[in-house]
């Protein structure tokens, strides 16, 4: 565009020149002053003209190159919306597929929490209380005098099936 202005102007120079030397020469006759007043005329409208050529040929330009990027940009907008609206679709459809999973994982937990309940409750029942880990020494006294108390009662029991052999 900067080179298409300097034609312009370079062009207008020519004729301000041609009639600036037109003007110098004494007397001109009737016919050429008219000639020259035409060529004024004819200047002014030659400037007009390729004024507006040259910015009408640039705004055009100008304007076909935003076409040309606005319906790239709508393209790709519009890709961009189908591929969200996708992508939605899909979001939507593992959400509820999620959900599903969800419910089922519950039921087997619920299941699965109340069969170990039941079989604590089992276990609890068949089993004898859990002593402590760490028993005092009164309870240690006691489980000791115990288990001498059951030694004995086994030789007693030993000694009278011998006596009753005997006696037989």
């Amino acid at each position: 565009s900067v080179q298409q202005i300097q034609f312009c102007l370079d062009k207008m120079n020519l004729i301000y020149k041609q009639f600036k030397k037109s003007r110098m020469r004494p007397g001109l006759g009737y016919n050429e002053e008219q000639i020259h007043k035409l060529d004024k005329v004819n200047f002014s409208r030659l400037a007009k003209r390729l004024l507006l050529q040259l910015f009408q040929e640039t705004c055009v330009q100008k304007y076909q190159t935003s076409l040309v990027t606005h319906g790239r940009w709508m393209r790709e907008v519009h890709e961009t919306r189908n591929h969200l609206r996708m992508v939605g679709c899909s979001v939507a459809a593992y959400n509820t597929e999620a959900q599903g999973a969800q419910e089922s994982l519950s039921q087997i937990l619920d299941r699965v929490s109340h069969q170990l309940l039941q079989d604590r409750t089992k276990e609890a029942q068949v089993s004898p209380p859990l002593t402590a880990p760490y028993p005092s020494p009164a309870l240690t006294d006691l489980v000791l005098q115990m288990q001498e108390l059951c030694e004995e009662m086994k030789l007693l029991a030993f000694d009278l099936q011998d006596n009753n052999r005997v006696i037989e």
